[in-house]
């Protein structure tokens, strides 16, 4: 695999972020503007993997309204935390200059993240239009914004972002398993 930027062979064209491809309008660093940031997170990380596979199951296992998959991908522990964890790794290095993804690590967390929801037979767009649901995105959003707001993070602070950004990675958890000091 190519790092940021590079080709990755059998995908000419396909730009490289810290997350893994990165579909849409970003900056030449493959990191997300911060008013889309939320947004670009999840797409980038769950959703815009599946369109370098193109494989896999045709459809769904059974029949079932997306409000159904939403309720499924949404109640499975394994899946919200997967998500959880790369919004507030996604977060910290957005906003603190000197923490990074570990690219490779992220990438490998995305697509297990990927698998976990394609066992339950949902296809790519079933699993798109759970992450892009606004209920998705406002959950994530208000768990997230909890979980700064307990650990001190204040809007407009980068140092906050980079101290518990330092805590995360010192104390190896699944969030700073994502990240790296420059």
């Amino acid at each position: 695999m190519a790092g940021i930027g590079g080709a990755v062979p059998g995908r000419e064209g396909v730009k490289w972020g810290p997350f893994g491809p990165v579909l849409g309008s970003a900056r030449a660093t493959g990191r997300a503007t911060k008013d889309t940031l939320m947004h670009k997170l999840m797409l980038s990380a769950l959703v815009s993997v599946t369109l370098g596979l193109g494989t896999g199951f045709a459809g769904s296992a059974k029949a079932a309204t997306q409000d159904e998959i939403n309720a499924t991908l949404g109640a499975d522990q394994s899946i919200w935390s997967g998500l959880f964890t790369l919004a507030v790794a996604d977060q910290i290095r957005t906003h603190c200059d000197s923490i990074e993804a570990r690219t490779f690590t992220a990438t490998r967390f995305v697509y297990g993240l990927y698998s976990q929801a394609r066992e339950y037979g949902y296809s790519r767009d079933e699993i798109r239009a759970f992450q892009r649901a606004d209920s998705t995105e406002a959950r994530l959003r208000a768990e997230v914004g909890a979980y700064f707001a307990q650990n001190g993070v204040r809007e407009g602070a980068p140092e906050t972002y980079c101290a518990l950004g330092q805590s995360e990675i010192a104390a190896g958890s699944a969030a700073g398993e994502l990240l790296r000091a420059r």
